[in-house]
């Protein structure tokens, strides 16, 4: 850890004395920096933020030291050549996360609400409905995952801003059969209570584990 922040001298602090702000770490055979300064125009004419900065970079990149391969545990990225890119549609109102109905359908979310199946066979693109949704800030529809036993059950999972006062986050469980999202069957799992007095960093990726259990990612919301 470089520095830290002394929460005395602001108003909101939950982390207490150990409130990491800037740190370096080697990682995976490589090496990591990561400062939380750099939000402002003026801190880039700070001489000391600037030396900061260029500090965490020259680790990162090694001061001239080659990575060591040999400490890396994660699969080595395939070469770009070995990828064929093929767009399935275009236009699309902010797309946040995808999962497969099958092997021949793509469900995917829109930001503002929308949900769409792709099917893959006929090359088409379905808008099967709109979730009510507070889209302001980076709120919305931030997320699904299709339940392993789909096929039998028909159930998904949505992550989503509710369009209420209360500023909650839902994650909720829909059936979803023959196209149609069926609203009424909305099952909330779990309530995220969130402030939107202030932008950013809103997230909500939902994923199955190899363990059948289901996973939600969350932002921090704020800034910075």
């Amino acid at each position: 850890i470089l520095i830290t922040l002394d929460e005395s001298t602001y108003e909101g602090g939950t982390n207490g004395a150990n409130h990491p702000i800037s740190w370096y770490k080697e990682y995976d055979g490589g090496r990591s920096f990561y400062t939380g300064f750099g939000h402002t125009n003026e801190q880039f004419s700070d001489a000391k933020f600037l030396s900061h900065l260029k500090g965490g970079i020259k680790y990162a990149i090694g001061l001239g030291q080659p990575v060591d391969y040999s400490k890396a545990y994660a699969e080595l990225v395939p070469e770009e050549n070995r990828f064929n890119k093929v767009m399935f549609t275009q236009n699309l109102n902010e797309p946040m996360e995808l999962d497969f109905l099958s092997e021949k359908e793509i469900v995917y979310v829109e930001r503002k609400g929308g949900i769409h199946i792709y099917d893959l066979e006929k090359g088409k693109d379905s808008l099967i409905a709109t979730l009510d949704v507070f889209s302001g800030l980076e709120d919305g529809l931030l997320g699904i995952a299709v339940d392993p036993n789909y096929k039998e059950n028909n159930w998904v999972y949505l992550y989503y801003s509710e369009n209420k006062n209360d500023n909650n986050q839902n994650l909720s469980r829909f059936k979803l059969a023959d196209y149609s999202l069926d609203l009424s069957s909305e099952k909330i799992l779990l309530q995220v209570e969130t402030q939107r007095d202030e932008c950013c960093h809103s997230g909500g990726s939902v994923e199955f584990g190899p363990d059948g259990n289901l996973y939600l990612s969350t932002g921090d919301n704020t800034s910075p």
